[in-house]
C-alpha cells in the first residue's frame, strides 16, 4: 500500500512488478497489477 501512496500510478505499478520480480529478472506466471486512484 505504501507504494501506491509514495508514488503516482505509473511509477506505483513499475515499482509494484520489481517487487514480485525474482532475482534473475523473470517475472512469476501469475503476476497480476491493478492501480487506480482511490476516491475520497
Amino acid at each position: 500500500m505504501t507504494v501506491c501512496r509514495d508514488h503516482p500510478p505509473d511509477a506505483a505499478a513499475q515499482r509494484l512488478i520489481d517487487l514480485v520480480r525474482y532475482p534473475s529478472g523473470a517475472l512469476p506466471d501469475d503476476v497480476t497489477i491493478i492501480v487506480s486512484p482511490l476516491s475520497v
